[in-house]
């Protein structure tokens, strides 16, 4: 089981558990799902209009993801000033994203 957590400093240990999620499972996708900040998230992050409630890529991730235009694309999921996707994607536009599939090895199974 690993855990979502909201990191409150660089101290290893120093975080609040959120939630909890499976391991990563290739090939399904994870929906994007927020929240309205709370009093207090609004006095420390200001520059916010909503928290992310839900698993989300590692920094610097590639991901694939999807938005609600039905498009599929790669992309890069950040977490410096706040946590978003790099590429061109406007705020509530991506609504799922999923891992990398590994690359093809030759010499598989072949269907």
């Amino acid at each position: 089981m690993k855990y979502i957590v909201d990191i409150k400093g660089e101290i290893e240990g120093d975080y609040e558990i959120l939630g909890k999620y499976e391991e990563k499972t290739i090939g399904q996708w994870i929906p994007i799902k927020t929240r309205e900040l709370t009093e207090e998230e609004k006095e420390e992050y200001p520059d916010c209009t909503f928290m992310y409630d839900c698993r989300l890529p590692e920094d610097g991730e590639e991901v694939l993801v999807t938005t609600w235009a039905g498009n599929v694309s790669v992309d890069t999921f950040c977490r410096d000033d706040g946590c978003y996707f790099e590429y061109g994607c406007d705020e509530g536009d991506v609504i799922a994203w999923m891992p990398m599939p590994e690359p093809y090895k030759k010499g598989g199974s072949e269907t």
